[in-house]
């Protein structure tokens, strides 16, 4: 690629043909860079769709509200720049409420974004959406880090929301290039 990273590579299981990404040492470097919380969660897609067209897709703010569920709305400031490092997303969930994440990282195949404020158990909320060559189609890795702030309960209810959130998320995403 071009632009951004050197990108990661994909592993192979003698027991599967299916690529286990594996991120370049750039990439995780950039990562730490950009956080010090635990990785709290990893899922991985497979795209029938090449990766530049998915990372353009995902990082449209615009389009949040197609493939992530609970969203009515999603909108970059437009203060700013509509895309890029510092840029702030509004993310309207069906009930109104909103949350607001700060851009801060874009360069493919990397994006990152924080959440800025929110109710969940967490603190120091990093996301990180990365897109792998795979053949003709895009291995999606969509990794969450974030210190657990809350207690037992709080904690399970925040982990079982983004599992629901990723899950579905990514089924979504799946669809749109079947």
């Amino acid at each position: 690629f071009s632009q951004g990273l050197e990108v990661m590579s994909c592993t192979y299981s003698a027991n599967t043909a299916d690529c286990i990404p594996v991120l370049s040492d750039e990439v995780e470097k950039e990562l730490q860079k950009l956080t010090q919380s635990p990785l709290q969660q990893e899922w991985v897609q497979t795209i029938n769709a090449p990766p530049q067209e998915v990372f353009d897709y995902i990082t449209d703010a615009a389009n949040v509200k197609d493939w992530m569920p609970f969203i009515s709305d999603s909108w970059a400031d437009q203060t700013k720049s509509v895309s890029g490092p510092g840029v702030i997303r509004t993310i309207q969930a069906w009930d109104g409420s909103l949350t607001l994440e700060e851009v801060k990282y874009q360069s493919f195949p990397l994006y990152c974004y924080s959440c800025m404020k929110t109710t969940l158990s967490h603190s120091e909320h990093l996301g990180a959406l990365i897109c792998v060559p795979d053949g003709k189609g895009t291995k999606l890795i969509w990794r969450t880090y974030a210190k657990m702030t809350g207690n037992w309960m709080m904690n399970w209810t925040g982990s079982t929301t983004f599992y629901y959130i990723f899950q579905n998320s990514l089924s979504s995403l799946k669809k749109r290039w079947p």
